[in-house]
């Protein structure tokens, strides 16, 4: 369970820190727009790696965003500032250069993170999807997309549920399925021109492509579309190799110089705070998040976090190195299957091969066809399986999405037929507003992930009173924490302060446009030093 404890936005002149939050069901309010609730929400998940959803008037690369959190019985700080993050656990510091470590961290240190299938490779998700399982912004967001649809979209969302859930379609690795089918291919046409052999048969085989021009340019330019394929991938990897060499070259530099306060290095600098003194700070790059390293027990919190990602890149290339084997050995058979023999031209020209050879010969290609064919039909009994799992599980999720409009009154009633909705009939108005409030309480029920729900807004397009309480009701059911936001009238000033269950946070004496203040900069200061970070060295 993780729950979520402060949030700090801000910078060295001004900022604002929300720190009433508590377990159980929290209503974050206002009798005004514009009070500051979303910029507090947005804050939030994009300190957790969620995208940048803030208002337009407020500029988020000019802030520091910060969440205290406790998970697990830990307490964890992670800090961002534009695309990179620092995490302070157990008064170490580790920090995270761009999205991607972070979310290596979190799958190693948090929670373990979905894989999905996603361009044809095992893809581990980004914090951005996999905060959208519990996170609802206020704007860009649509019952038939994901928020941000750019990196992924609604298919990736559902096949990260089923992955989640142990319930994903994908059994059998695809490239594994497609070298079945390749082998079969083979073993069929190994199959027919030992039969051709054997009866003297003149039709088209893989060897007459020997003797025909024809027949050769047709099978030639499949099996080079093959081979370009195969190349283009391994290419690809190889890049991917390389680069990881390189980072991992930049950081054993960085860790060299750490050690030895040297002044500078390819993936981050060591920079003097105050103009050749002795203050000696790292320096982020693209963010430029500066981190002193004085003291020796920042510099060994850094020096781990180095060594740690370090580690990480050996990790990806040895798991690369595996992937570059695996397609230069489908490389080579597929080279090696088009090497045709003298006997194969002989049997075409009419030369009566060795039968008792021949016979010999079927009966191993027939074994071996007989292996393959068991294998797919493995394959395609625990895809069957694993379909029927998925369409259960997306069947579970709907209807427990269903169920809430109970909490309204309205048992029979029943919206919903899918996790999303086409793409060109999503849900609008107030009906929206109800779709996501069901989906997050279904996905919790169903997958019991144990994640802060966060709706912004959760009265919006004017959510009637009988199911605004209909809603609260089933949140307070869950044994998540809850953090809703909503703008109400004057007259329900009171609401949420007089209900017992309900932790509210009224924002209504705020300015307008204006939550961030100079009184709470010295407070957000000593939590930035908490991270070792100094703002004057930028």
């Amino acid at each position: 369970m993780l729950t979520i404890k402060s949030v700090y936005v801000g910078n060295e002149n001004e900022a604002y820190i929300e720190n009433r939050f508590r377990d159980g069901l929290n209503v974050v309010f206002s009798d005004d727009n514009h009070m500051g609730k979303t910029v507090v929400m947005q804050s939030l998940m994009y300190a957790l790696g969620g995208y940048a959803g803030f208002p337009p008037s407020f500029n988020s690369e000019d802030y520091y965003h910060i969440v205290d959190f406790e998970v697990g019985g830990r307490f964890l700080s992670v800090l961002r500032r534009k695309d990179s993050f620092a995490i302070v656990q157990d008064e170490d510091v580790y920090i995270a250069e761009n999205a991607a470590e972070f979310r290596d961290f979190w799958n190693s240190n948090i929670s373990p993170l979905p894989m999905i299938i996603k361009d044809g490779r095992v893809h581990r998700v980004y914090l951005a999807l996999f905060n959208q399982l519990f996170f609802v912004p206020q704007s860009d967001r649509s019952s038939s997309r994901t928020v941000n649809p750019g990196q992924y979209h609604k298919k990736d969302f559902t096949e990260m549920i089923a992955s989640i859930a142990g319930a994903s379609k994908r059994v059998l690795d695809e490239g594994e399925t497609v070298r079945l089918k390749q082998r079969k291919e083979e073993l069929r046409s190994a199959r027919d021109r030992v039969l051709r052999e054997m009866k003297a048969f003149n039709c088209e085989d893989g060897a007459l492509s020997v003797i025909s021009t024809v027949a050769d340019a047709e099978r030639r330019d499949k099996v080079f579309r093959k081979i370009e394929n195969l190349q283009e991938s391994i290419g690809l990897l190889q890049r991917e190799r390389n680069k990881r060499h390189s980072k991992k070259l930049e950081y054993s530099n960085l860790l060299s110089e750490l050690r030895s306060l040297k002044r500078a290095v390819g993936s981050g600098e060591l920079v003097c705070l105050d103009c050749g003194g002795s203050n000696i700070g790292y320096r982020v790059p693209q963010s430029k998040m500066t981190f002193d390293v004085t003291t020796p027990k920042m510099r060994s919190s850094i020096e781990r976090s180095v060594s740690d990602k370090i580690d990480a890149c050996d990790d990806e290339v040895f798991r690369i190195d595996e992937e570059i084997t695996s397609k230069q050995a489908e490389l080579s058979r597929l080279l090696e299957g088009n090497n045709f023999t003298v006997r194969e031209v002989m049997a075409y020209q009419g030369v009566a091969p060795d039968i008792a050879v021949l016979n010999k010969e079927f009966s191993n290609i027939e074994r071996d066809l007989s292996d393959v064919d068991a294998a797919l039909a493995a394959s395609q009994e625990k895809d069957k399986a694993a379909s029927s799992k998925y369409d259960e599980l997306m069947f579970s999720i709907v209807s427990v999405m269903n169920d809430v409009y109970k909490y309204f009154g309205e048992d029979e009633l029943k919206p919903y037929e899918k996790i999303m909705t086409p793409n060109d009939s999503p849900f609008k108005g107030s009906e929206e507003t109800e779709y996501f409030l069901s989906r997050c309480y279904a996905l919790e029920k169903i997958l019991h992930h144990g994640f802060p729900i966060v709706i912004d807004s959760f009265r919006a397009e004017d959510l009637s009173t009988r199911r605004e309480d209909g809603v609260l009701t089933a949140y307070k059911s869950l044994r998540n924490q809850v953090i809703l936001t909503t703008t109400v009238k004057r007259e329900e000033h009171n609401k949420y302060l007089e209900d017992p269950d309900i932790n509210a946070i009224d924002y209504s004496s705020f300015q307008t446009r204006h939550i961030l203040q100079p009184d709470y900069a010295p407070a957000f200061l000593d939590k930035l030093e908490s991270f070792g970070v100094v703002l004057f060295a930028e």
